[in-house]
């Protein structure tokens, strides 16, 4: 197999190898990454040139063994390769395998992303993925997204729905990073910072009073998302069961029903699922 000793920017150049069937010629591709990123001391960032470009156009191939192998070798290249990927995410057809691949990359792929936020052209590309396929209960990533909500308005929808996906019960340490955007400006990110804290659970009970004032916002899916960080709390106060009891009466149905739910989950003595349903 002469490709082994091949770097695959040399391997995709050299005409010899394009008479090779295409699926073969991708597999053997992947076999020349692999074996480049095996002997590179920079987990595959100097081995990768090349073949992310030559994955990325030939990712809509007819050919699912084509395209599985273009997956494969992204997936080898691992976050390095982002800053390629991120601008493809707008193609339709390729969008959904490359937001796969960036999930299968794992949390660095999640503390690039938040990196790539910072990025005038790729910010926007990057806190959509984060939406997407941001890390679960991984709250290295919190501080960062929640900085991102802050410093730039054009992707702060995007960051917080990260940021209520990244939560959990892991998170109990970034606290004061979310507790500031309970009292933010923009319904939606209310909305997300409050399930943000019902991810974390019982540990989250400096939020309480947030949460109390929360039930008497004026838009319903702020009102729905402090309902189920209150019965996330398990442990409750008169306080709670009353304004909860108040908030099940609510004009809107879904208000009511998370209220509902939060104090039968209190009676019980156990946490509501936050992740039932979504800020709207």
């Amino acid at each position: 197999m002469p490709f082994l000793g091949c770097a695959p920017s040399d391997f995709c150049a050299r005409a010899r190898y394009r008479t090779l069937p295409l699926a073969m010629f991708c597999m053997a591709l992947a076999v020349s990454l692999r074996a480049q990123v095996s002997a590179s001391s920079t987990g595959g960032a100097d081995a990768a040139e090349g073949s992310v470009e030559w994955s990325l156009a030939h990712l809509r191939h007819p050919d699912s063994k084509v395209r599985a192998q273009c997956a494969a070798i992204l997936l080898k290249v691992g976050p390095t390769a982002l800053a390629d990927i991120l601008p493809r995410l707008g193609v339709q057809k390729t969008r959904v395998q490359l937001l796969r691949v960036i999930s299968d990359m794992g949390p660095a792929a999640s503390v690039e992303l938040v990196r790539l936020t910072e990025d005038p052209a790729l910010g926007a590309a990057a806190a959509d993925a984060l939406a997407l396929v941001a890390r679960r209960d991984f709250p290295a990533i919190i501080p960062g997204l929640a900085g991102c909500v802050k410093k730039h308005p054009e992707l702060r929808a995007s960051c917080g729905q990260a940021l209520a996906r990244a939560s959990g019960p892991k998170a109990s340490g970034s606290l004061s990073a979310m507790l500031p955007l309970v009292s933010d400006q923009d319904p939606a990110i209310r909305a997300y910072a409050l399930l943000a804290l019902a991810q974390i659970g019982p540990a989250a009970g400096r939020a309480r009073p947030f949460a109390l004032k929360a039930l008497g916002d004026g838009v319903a899916s702020v009102r729905v998302a402090a309902a189920r960080l209150l019965g996330s709390l398990v442990r409750s106060t008169a306080e709670v069961r009353a304004a909860l009891k108040a908030a099940s009466e609510d004009a809107d149905r879904e208000a009511a029903l998370a209220a509902r739910d939060a104090l039968k989950a209190l009676s019980k003595g156990r946490a509501v699922s936050a992740r039932r349903g979504g800020s709207r």
